[in-house]
């Protein structure tokens, strides 16, 4: 593959009885990085039931058999060794606290996978109701002389609740291991990679924050050469506070002197790829992304030699911004890619598409280098006169501003049907059954009753009747 192919570059009188409507916070702080991240809703995956369970707590002892909570493992690794059978349903519950021991599923290492629809899962217990601890974060924090979790040559693992931290290079290292699942994670990139996957088929990354300063690298790297899906929804990218813009566009228009990130170079956001001489066969879905200050903030590549290779595109509602480019896609094969309802706000360059069959309807960019390049079968809905102006992003709101060109100006069809915060996409307030869905990940709720009336009844103030 030539470089040319590749182009990766890097919320009295009377009494009134009322109940509160307000959408969900925005954002909250986070106590031991003085981090922010966003106020999810409550998760709609249920909490895992177990053919076996495990259970780690930081009273534990990996001298115990590790099987009941008052019997629990120290170590997170010492209940990934005792999964003991490919059967699959294994759950292991990890109470609150920080564990300093990096974690490690391989084959060398004689961990099982699990069972195909029936993974084993890592889940942080943070309300302790499995373990019965206090609640609180569950953090997996090695420090730099280890990566925090390498999952090399096993299969269906998934991992939710957990906060990665640490590692010198890589925080979360993956390499030929099929159906891999991270879910509402908290995965804090280190000098170099966030998450670093090489030929993992069926790798998804589901609603996780990834914490970010200026001194952290690439969210994430994922590379697929033997084929398998790649799903990334949901995720919070963003530098936020005083660090908004810093990164190359603190005065509006990009300079290289401070588009750095660590030993890194230059940050990448989301970087999807699959390639391969042969006739393998890839999905990459990337949808209601939040990201900013990076070099790619979204990249997705397919590409091979082979007329049989079957390849597909999804880039679907996601906010970019304060990046040198808005979006980058190259999808050189007969499958179709969909690029819909994306926005792109103080972006240099503008979007790079080179999707001879696919189509581009509602993308909405600033880029104040003017600069793009689309080449595709069709086009609709592309705004490049308008400024997507956002609520406040250096305070974690990425919806649009009250006013903002983005807000029902997506296409009628094809945008994904709920939003960054789930909720459901286009918001009609009138019930008109007419609006259209909103650019970007954040469906704005302009015009929602911040206070809704159910009952009202006069009270005398002389006789408090």
């Amino acid at each position: 593959m030539t470089s040319k192919n590749v182009r990766l570059v890097r919320l009295g009188v009377s009494a009134l009885l009322a109940l509160a409507c307000v959408g969900a916070p925005v954002a909250t702080a986070m106590a031991q990085e003085g981090v922010t991240r966003p106020v999810r809703p409550a998760s709609t995956t249920p909490e895992p039931t177990a053919r076996k369970a495990w259970y780690v707590r930081t009273s534990g002892n990996d001298s115990n058999r590790g099987d009941t909570p008052v019997a629990a493992f120290r170590t997170v690794q010492k209940a990934i060794d005792a999964v003991n059978d490919a059967g699959g349903d294994h759950a292991i519950y990890v109470g609150p606290g920080t564990y300093s021991q990096g974690l490690q599923i391989s084959s060398s290492r004689g961990t099982r996978s699990g069972y195909t629809g029936r993974p084993n899962v890592i889940f942080g217990d943070r309300a302790g109701r499995f373990t019965t601890d206090a609640p609180g974060d569950v953090i997996i924090n090695p420090g730099t002389s280890a990566t925090p979790l390498q999952v090399v040559s096993r299969s269906d693992w998934s991992f939710r609740n957990l906060i990665f931290r640490g590692g010198s290079n890589y925080n979360l290292f993956l390499s030929g291991s099929s159906r891999i699942t991270f879910e509402r994670c908290v995965i804090r990139p280190p000098a170099w990679y966030g998450v670093y996957a090489v030929d993992c088929p069926s790798f998804s990354l589901i609603e996780n924050d990834f914490e970010r300063t200026l001194d952290t690298g690439h969210n994430t790297y994922i590379y697929n050469s033997t084929g398998g899906d790649i799903t990334v929804r949901g995720n919070f990218m963003a530098l936020t506070g005083s660090a908004y813009r810093r990164s190359g566009m603190a005065s509006g228009t990009f300079d290289w002197r401070r588009f750095s990130s660590g030993a890194s170079g230059y940050p990448y956001g989301i970087i999807a790829m699959a390639y391969g001489s042969g006739t393998i066969s890839s999905t990459i879905t990337i949808t209601n992304n939040i990201v900013s200050d990076c070099y790619l903030p979204v990249y997705a590549y397919t590409y091979s030699s082979s007329s049989g290779a079957r390849f597909r595109i999804e880039i679907n509602s996601n906010t970019v911004a304060a990046s040198m480019y808005s979006l980058y896609v190259y999808d050189n094969n007969a499958s179709p890619a969909n690029i819909v309802n994306n926005v792109a706000a103080d972006s240099y360059y503008g979007s790079y598409i080179y999707a001879p069959r696919g189509s581009v309807s509602g993308l909405m960019q600033q880029a104040s280098g003017g600069s793009w390049a689309l080449t595709v079968r069709a086009q609709s809905g592309f705004v490049t006169d308008k400024v997507p102006t956002f609520v406040d992003a250096a305070g974690m709101d990425f919806g649009p501003a009250v006013g903002s060109p983005a807000i029902d100006a997506g296409p009628a069809t094809g945008a994904y049907g709920s939003d960054f915060f789930a909720r459901a996409r286009p918001y009609d307030p009138s019930g008109s059954g007419t609006a259209l869905p909103d650019l970007g990940a954040v469906e704005t709720q302009a015009g929602r009753a911040g206070v809704k009336i159910l009952r009202w009844r006069e009270r005398s103030m002389e006789n408090d009747e």
